[in-house]
């Protein structure tokens, strides 16, 4: 972390030398106009012809990107792409979420986005005001290291992050683009880089309590190689790729090696189940690239269980776990029938004894199950991520009313066919109670049938009526029973089974409104589930 702060000052130094150079080379300097590149008539005595103010102009532009590139490549070779244990803070607290940081002010520039940037105070504020609970009670996330970051977005786009152009585009704030981009990671980045570090701890924290509530996050249109729709940081991925580290780590120390090796793979299952008006194009663009490595992983685990003598491996060899890259590497080149997964986090150990595995402990792998019920006539309108559906509930509003398409045949039968187009197949529906009915069918069976151990929950508020991008139309009373039902398919069971761990994260939500829903909703679940008469001494 401290690393990580240095390398930001270094690079925010540099571009503020650029910035300084470029207003005193615009000023003149001197009072007068800027004087030419070159005398006319004359050849430049500049190296190269390049004056030099030029030359720091370019060089502060290019190398922050360049600095924070090499950092973060750094970070990943010592990490060995292995996110750091995450430990919430949250003993004597409620396991929600939130600093004043959250909050994202830029002059009033962000006003020029219709998201609602300082919701997540208010919300706090409501919460408070009405004696649900104090600030005390409140764990206030810190800043994820670059460690973690770089586990879900590679360096490039870290990198990248430090171009205004880059960050402007994101955010879809045109004007940002004229800001200097320290300012822009000051005012913008930072508070983001918060949430997701609420998300992380949060995932953490409810596999600790049972529960927990980011008051931020949910930039579900952001994966480890994009962002967009003013979501930069992937944070379902990395809550999920945190909660995994967490709960493989328990698995170790807590059942013990000898009883972990009757069965070689362990699979943690999180369900995400975004509520969000939009399509969680991000985080199922991640889920896609997840199922691709695992599918390799466990081709190369069935295909390469056995590597003889011959082929280099020495009586006794033990391969730690997780294999680094230069470990897989070395047993590639002793061997051809050695496991050489792409993604070393997901590798158990191996010892071979006169070159036949005796010994191998677990391999964890992590797997997604999907749910996402949305607006389908909305942005992103991403098909290619809509692959990584699961359970795929897309909606068409029309006339104050929810047409369904796009589902499975099983829920045919239980509204009558009204509609003249063929994708639309279900018929029309009141808002709160199609929405309420198609969710309450879908999601507790899908909990019972998918036994997740975890749960994140994206509950996007931009299903609102009056929302200027939702379209959903939903009362503030159907957001309530929609987080409700949630809450309940996965710590109330239909088949009474143990709790299952739920994270919420905020997500969208473009009214003022907003804030005031959602502070009713948490406190109507911690009446539900009694969270705030127990849950802070636990």
């Amino acid at each position: 972390m401290l690393m990580s702060l240095i390398v930001d000052c270094i690079t925010s130094i540099i571009s503020w030398t650029g910035v300084f150079t470029s207003i005193a080379f615009l000023s003149g300097c001197d009072g007068h106009s800027c004087p030419p590149m070159c005398t006319p008539g004359e050849a430049c005595q500049d190296s190269y012809g390049i004056p030099l103010w030029l030359v720091v102009m370019i060089a502060t532009f290019f190398l922050p990107q360049g600095v924070d590139y090499m950092w973060s490549r750094i970070v990943l070779l010592k990490t060995r792409g292995i996110m750091p244990p995450c430990r919430p803070r949250i003993a004597g607290k409620l396991p929600i979420f939130y600093r004043k940081e959250y909050n994202i002010t830029a002059g009033g520039i962000e006003r020029l986005h219709p998201f609602d940037s300082q919701k997540y105070g208010r919300v706090i504020h409501f919460l408070v005001s009405r004696g649900v609970l104090s600030e005390k009670d409140v764990v206030r996330p810190s800043l994820p290291s670059r460690a973690a970051l770089v586990t879900i977005h590679g360096p490039g786009y870290l990198s990248s992050l430090k171009f205004s152009i880059q960050v402007a585009r994101l955010l879809e704030v045109i004007p940002a683009l004229f800001l200097p981009q320290p300012f822009l990671s000051w005012r913008a980045l930072r508070a983001m880089q918060y949430q997701v570090g609420g998300s992380m701890e949060g995932a953490v924290a409810a596999l600790e309590r049972g529960w927990a509530i980011n008051v931020g996050g949910g930039f579900h249109h952001a994966s480890g190689r994009r962002g967009g729709g003013f979501c930069i940081y992937a944070d379902i991925s990395l809550a999920a790729e945190a909660a995994f580290q967490h709960w493989s780590h328990h698995m170790l120390e807590d059942a013990g090696e000898a009883n972990l090796q009757q069965d070689n793979v362990k699979e943690f299952r999180v369900l995400i189940v975004d509520l969000d008006a939009h399509q969680g194009n991000g985080h199922e663009r991640d889920v896609l690239k997840k199922r691709r490595l695992n599918r390799k992983i466990l081709k190369s685990l069935t295909e390469n269980r056995t590597a003889s003598y011959d082929n280099g491996f020495r009586a006794g060899d033990t391969f730690e776990s997780p294999w680094n890259g230069d470990q897989v590497r070395a047993a590639q080149g002793r061997s051809r029938a050695a496991v050489g997964p792409e993604d070393p986090s997901n590798i158990s150990s191996h010892e071979f004894r006169d070159g036949v595995p005796t010994e191998r402990k677990p391999l964890f792998l992590m797997d997604y199950y999907v749910f996402d019920m949305y607006n389908a006539t909305i942005f992103p309108n991403d098909t290619v991520s809509k692959g990584a559906i699961d359970r795929d509930i897309s909606l068409v509003p029309n006339d104050q009313a929810i047409v369904l398409c796009d589902t499975d045949e099983r829920f045919e039968g239980a509204i009558a066919d009204t509609s003249d187009s063929p994708v639309e197949r279900l018929g029309r529906m009141d808002c709160d109670d199609g929405y309420l009915g198609l969710l309450s069918h879908y999601l507790p069976s899908t909990v019972e049938q998918y036994e997740p151990h975890l749960v994140i929950y994206n509950a996007g508020t931009d299903v609102l009526d009056g929302d200027p991008l939702g379209g959903l139309s939903l009362t503030p009373q159907g957001v309530l029973a929609r987080d409700e039902i949630v809450f309940s398919s996965a710590l109330d069971r239909l088949s009474k089974k143990d709790p299952i761990p739920i994270l919420m994260v905020l997500s969208g939500g473009y009214q003022r409104a907003n804030a005031e829903v959602i502070s009713s909703s948490i406190e109507n679940l911690g009446r539900k589930f009694e969270w705030f008469s127990h849950a802070a001494s636990q």
